[in-house]
């Protein structure tokens, strides 16, 4: 399985840097546990053998954009970086990053869905109506 692939089932993406205008804050999440555990981590979204090495989730308020970054441990001990810009939805603590790219047809709806809580957010990967792999993330912020 290409890891494009793998990226577009365990989350998520953002945007480029915009080269006019000021300078906006934007929210950066380092992943820090997979289903309680920490990195390098195993994920019920990825085949067995490869490990969640190190992600990152970079929100921008502009565009509605998140840039989800990934690095990928394989069973061969291969890895492998990628990075996706995904849609998101925030209301107040609750988010939701809507892990079909902008205009790919997706045929199951796929989605993190979680909550922001102080420094941490927290995200559920959902797949056509299943729960799979849970998410801890930590908060810095980081112009862009």
């Amino acid at each position: 399985m290409k890891l494009r692939a793998l990226a577009v089932l365990i989350g998520a993406a953002g945007i480029a840097a915009c080269t006019t205008g000021p300078a906006v804050d934007v929210d950066h999440y380092t992943l820090v546990a997979v289903d309680d555990h920490p990195l390098p981590a195993a994920s019920k979204d990825l085949p067995e053998g490869y490990l969640i090495v190190a992600a990152s989730l970079d929100f921008d308020p502009v565009t509605s954009l998140v840039r989800h970054s990934e690095t990928i441990r394989q069973p061969d001990q291969g890895v492998e970086s990628s990075s996706i810009d995904l849609n998101y939805i925030r209301d107040g603590t609750s988010v939701t990053i809507n892990l079909c790219p902008p205009l790919a047809l997706c045929f199951a709806q796929t989605e993190l869905i979680g909550t922001v809580d102080g420094a941490e957010l927290r995200l559920t990967h959902h797949l056509a109506g299943t729960t799979r792999s849970s998410y801890l993330f930590e908060r810095s912020n980081r112009p862009r």
